[in-house]
């Protein structure tokens, strides 16, 4: 008691001559509670939670506009928010988006499935085309033979399960998806569907 009493009267000088009032409990409290919105938006931040950390961090950026850490992270979101805006509108958000009928493959070659997925997404595309597929297989991956079984998969969710299934890479560009063997080094994209058989090399990892 007598401690709480000698820090309380230093306080009140330390007040008297500085010309500042000693914190309050109540800003202290204030305080206190601003950091803690701070480390759960941070927490929905690493937890890829954006809307989230937006909502907190935006509270805590309103109580403290100079909080650095707090616009760090809430220009960081900013950034992820157009990422994701751009990925929604470009080749890969639309296959994300265009949904197949059932897939029910058993052996088939890889080629086969590839071209069969593409008529697939033509008859569910609104225009009717086929999106632009350049494929490039080492002549094992043309001879391999799958089985695939998914129930109205996305053509990206299609796509991957090839790949996963065949040992393939799927590279999006804003007009083309190329889909080549792993083996194989990294060739710029075309506009042209095709299948390619040069001889294996092994590819940089």
């Amino acid at each position: 008691m007598k401690s709480q009493a000698t820090t309380l009267i230093a306080l009140i000088a330390l007040a008297t001559l500085t010309g500042t009032a000693p914190p309050s409990p109540a800003a202290d409290r204030a305080t206190q509670s601003i950091q803690d919105v701070y480390n759960q938006g941070r927490a929905a931040f690493f937890r890829n939670d954006f809307a989230t950390a937006k909502r907190l961090l935006t509270r805590v950026n309103q109580a403290d506009p100079n909080h650095r850490p707090t616009i760090i992270l809430l220009k960081n979101i900013t950034m992820a928010e157009q990422e994701a805006a751009a990925k929604t509108n470009s080749l890969e958000g639309r296959l994300r988006r265009t949904s197949l009928p059932r897939l029910d493959l058993a052996d088939a070659r890889v080629p086969d499935v590839l071209e069969f997925i593409q008529l697939k997404a033509a008859e569910v595309s609104a225009d009717r085309t086929k999106p632009n597929f350049v494929v490039r297989l080492t002549e094992e991956d043309q001879r391999r033979s799958i089985s695939l079984q998914l129930n109205q998969p996305s053509l990206h969710a299609a796509l991957a399960a090839v790949a996963t299934l065949a040992d393939l890479d799927v590279v999006y560009d804003s007009h083309t998806v190329t889909i080549r063997s792993r083996r194989l080094t990294p060739a710029p994209a075309t506009t042209t569907t095709q299948t390619e058989t040069p001889a294996p090399r092994p590819q940089p990892r």
